[in-house]
């Protein structure tokens, strides 16, 4: 990226059925207006509803291909009915990491695939490794996924359904190499919390049959680690 400075769009949980709805299509709008300065956005899972939306989500984020990148993880709903392969062949990977590298500083972004409920010993192993390997030679090291580990207000929604032991080691995981963010969807509402040194931030979703807060997060990486949620109702 050509500053020290950039901005990344977070969104989440756009729930598809059979045509994408007003939403998602004025985010990436958005999207695209901010684009010089944002060179990708995060996606945190569950494109679809059911069986349907999968070309629709594509077809709506495309300008966010053009103009930058779009980083995907999987959700649980992109998992049901056997839909594993449908998301695979549109995006690949949902365990993976990248870079964004700035005149002096780059930042390490790392996707973790908890669509299951549970991140599970193989991946555990990978990210492990991934922090031991390269966390250090980072300015910030941000990591993102479907479901989230806490809940401040459980009267929001349901809590994680990660077993307690992997939450304690994977949070501890993250401390020890310097995360400084953990982003993740799934529930719906908007939830910010610290453990361990570590900010926990879930956002609301961008699904059309939501009732209450609908948002995206736009996060400014530059001497700190900011981010700003953008109402949508």
């Amino acid at each position: 990226h050509g500053s020290d400075e950039y901005e990344l769009y977070v969104f989440s949980d756009s729930h598809l059925k059979k045509e994408a709805g007003p939403n998602l299509k004025a985010f990436t709008a958005e999207y695209v207006k901010a684009c010089g300065n944002a060179p990708a956005a995060l996606f945190l899972g569950d494109v679809v509803d059911g069986r349907d939306g999968w070309d629709q989500f594509v077809e709506a984020t495309g300008p966010i291909r053009q103009y930058g990148h779009l980083f995907t993880t999987a959700g649980n709903h992109d998992l049901y009915f056997g839909q594993w392969p449908e998301y695979a062949r549109r995006f690949g990977t949902s365990t993976y990491w990248f870079e964004i590298v700035c005149p002096t500083a780059r930042d390490l972004y790392i996707s973790l695939d908890s669509g299951s409920g549970t991140l599970g010993t193989d991946q555990r192993a990978w990210v492990e490794n991934i922090l031991k390997e390269k966390a250090s030679q980072y300015r910030h090291v941000t990591v993102f996924t479907h479901t989230h580990f806490f809940k401040v207000d459980a009267r929001q929604g349901h809590t994680s359904n990660y077993p307690i032991e992997e939450t304690w080691e994977i949070t501890s995981l993250l401390h020890d190499h310097g995360v400084e963010l953990f982003l993740s969807g799934h529930c719906h509402s908007r939830d910010v919390s610290w453990f361990n040194g570590v900010e926990y931030v879930v956002l609301d979703a961008l699904d059309e049959h939501c009732k209450d807060g609908v948002s995206y997060a736009i996060l400014t990486s530059g001497k700190t680690l900011d981010y700003d949620f953008v109402s949508m109702n």
